[in-house]
């Protein structure tokens, strides 16, 4: 495997761009490096890295996808990084604590989860932990969540909801999300329609419903697509 350095971290060759494309749009944000990270969606370790190189104290990256977990291994150990500054999680995480299928699209690891119709080659039950309890880990130590990033592949429908189990963390703990909104009328998200909750039953509006919400729970959203949100904890 050849290593390239991107943003000053070391990635396999292959990974470059996904690399350019995640730690370019943290650093695109104006947000501060946060000391609290949550990576929900780490993928190969990219922005966990990143931000474990330049100062974030703690951080949580969770990927499920087994071959791509053993990358994000990799990259850690490639740029040095403590196990107990980015602290590894082989699981999914979703609304509750279930296991579910997760499916692949050929050979593109950033293309992994849960919605996808049709059955590919590379697919594997996982474990799933609830979004809730994913952030009173780091809550339980008395940090606060400066950044919560979170690119599920069309998931997030189903943990960003009214009401949903995770608000009262979201509301409290939460200071700014970076979310990858995934338009959900595609015909390859079919297979999630059952689990979308009744908020988002106009599929074709829930991108907009989604960032509604996290705005009508405090948080100020900066882009559409791919979305930065943040919120002033002192309003």
């Amino acid at each position: 495997m050849k290593w390239v350095t991107v943003h000053g971290i070391k990635v396999p060759e292959e990974e470059m761009w996904i690399t350019q494309q995640v730690v370019g749009q943290f650093k695109r944000s104006g947000i501060d490096i946060p000391k609290t990270v949550i990576d929900i969606g780490a993928h190969i370790g990219s922005l966990s890295a990143y931000l474990a190189k330049q100062g974030s104290e703690r951080v949580y990256a969770y990927e499920p996808f087994r071959p791509t977990f053993k990358v994000l291994g990799m990259v850690m150990e490639q740029n040095a990084i403590a196990p107990d500054h980015v602290r590894l999680r082989e699981v999914a995480v979703g609304d509750k604590a279930e296991r579910r299928t997760l499916r692949a699209v050929g050979a593109n690891s950033g293309q992994v989860g849960f919605q996808f119709a049709k059955k590919y080659p590379d697919e594997h039950d996982t474990p799933v932990r609830p979004l809730w309890k994913v952030l009173s880990e780091a809550v339980g130590f008395n940090h606060d969540i400066d950044l919560l990033k979170i690119d599920v592949e069309g998931a997030e429908y189903e943990m960003l909801y009214p009401g949903c189990r995770a608000e009262a963390f979201l509301k409290e703990y939460v200071k700014n999300v970076q979310i990858d909104i995934h338009e959900i009328h595609h015909p390859q998200f079919m297979c999630l329609e059952e689990r979308i909750p009744e908020h988002y039953k106009e599929l074709e509006l829930a991108p907009e419903l989604l960032v509604e919400y996290l705005q009508s729970i405090g948080f100020k959203d900066d882009q559409v697509d791919m979305a930065f949100t943040s919120k002033n904890h002192n309003e």
